[in-house]
């Protein structure tokens, strides 16, 4: 009984403790990004991550190969859907009936 009631006590204590006292929000500054009277940040520049450099646009036709040396990757290869083999594709792709990644396999 005297622990119940020292329970009931104990948590009456903690609720009124967590209500009773007036929290006071401090003001917040002019700039700060959460008060609406903020100004709106400057726009971020133009990423320069797929932008092409001067050293990419090469005139010379030896700097670049006349192929991709990936063109040849998919020859001889057969890509199908591991749920639904009667899907075949020439190149890597998506199952249209599951939406799945086809995977490689080698042709005999």
């Amino acid at each position: 009984m005297l622990r119940g009631t020292l329970c009931v006590l104990l948590g009456s204590l903690i609720l009124l403790g967590c209500t009773g006292g007036a929290i006071r929000l401090q003001p917040l500054p002019a700039d700060h990004p959460a008060n609406p009277a903020a100004a709106e940040a400057p726009m971020p520049p133009p990423s320069q991550t797929l932008r092409e450099g001067p050293e990419a646009s090469s005139e010379d036709p030896d700097a670049m190969p006349s192929e991709h040396p990936m063109d040849h990757e998919h020859e001889g290869a057969v890509y199908t859907c591991s749920m639904h083999p009667e899907v075949k594709a020439s190149a890597p792709g998506r199952c249209p009936e599951c939406g799945m990644k086809l995977e490689k396999r080698m042709e005999p």
